[in-house]
Order: structure tokens, then sequence, then C-alpha cells
């Protein structure tokens, strides 16, 4: 059995804690969060 990681990164309205924007990515990395607020 082959376990990944997988790296989420949410935007939340801090108001209502809605979820505005997500992306879900293999790796971490800054340019992967500056992709989910766009």
């Amino acid at each position: 059995m082959i376990i990944k990681k997988l790296y989420l990164d949410p935007f939340m309205d801090m108001c209502n804690r809605e979820i505005l924007s997500y992306r879900i990515f293999q790796y971490p990395s800054a340019d992967n969060i500056m992709r989910a607020l766009n």
C-alpha cells in the first residue's frame, strides 16, 4: 500500500467562516498558495 500526502490551501471569510476558495496540491509551495487566491 502506498500512502501519499496532499496539501490543502483553504481561504476562509473570517466573518461568517465560509470557504472562499481552496486548492489541493501534492507538495507545499508559495506559488500554490498564490494560485488559490486567484
